[in-house]
């Protein structure tokens, strides 16, 4: 399986968790088997973890993880974003579960106009939030042809407007 590097480097920020257990695991496996295992390799591992906590399989897994990077290569290049941040935590969460959705082809079968006044007052008081939130619309149409619903840009837009402000 070929994996692109660029997308092994931004795992630690993309599954902080899983990526501290399987810093844990190179660590314990170095001094076990007394073997310079590089830390890089954690990434690996850490995707093995987030793949069997996920049910899906590992080309799944690695395509759900190319377009959370993609989709925060949008983010970045709009605002700074700080990885520390609990905010920049439940975005990814979000977008781990939205990526998942689309990769699957699955819609949220919910109340369409539920929200419908909520998501048009946000539209208008955080118009540079919401830009962000189409182009990551339009990136994902284009390339997944999955059509992003106005609740699921809500969504995006609410996790997106916590993690810049």
């Amino acid at each position: 399986m070929d994996f692109d590097s660029t997308i092994l480097l931004n795992i630690s920020y993309l599954y902080k968790a899983e990526h501290k257990i399987a810093l844990h695991a190179v660590k314990m496996l170095s001094k076990r088997y007394d073997l310079k295992i590089d830390d890089s390799e954690a990434n690996f591992i850490t995707l093995h973890i987030v793949n069997a906590e996920s049910n899906s399989n590992m080309m799944e897994m690695y395509e759900i993880t190319s377009i959370i990077d993609e989709i925060l290569s949008i983010v970045n290049r709009n605002y700074k974003i700080d990885y520390e941040d609990f905010a920049y935590d439940r975005f990814i969460t979000h977008c781990r579960f939205f990526v998942q959705r689309v990769v699957n082809k699955e819609y949220v079968e919910e109340n369409k106009k539920k929200y419908v006044e909520m998501f048009l007052m946000m539209k208008g008081l955080y118009k540079s939030q919401y830009r962000c939130v189409n182009e990551i619309a339009h990136f994902i149409e284009n390339k997944y042809n999955y059509q992003v619903e106005d609740d699921e840009k809500m969504y995006l837009l609410l996790h997106l407007v916590k993690l810049t402000t």
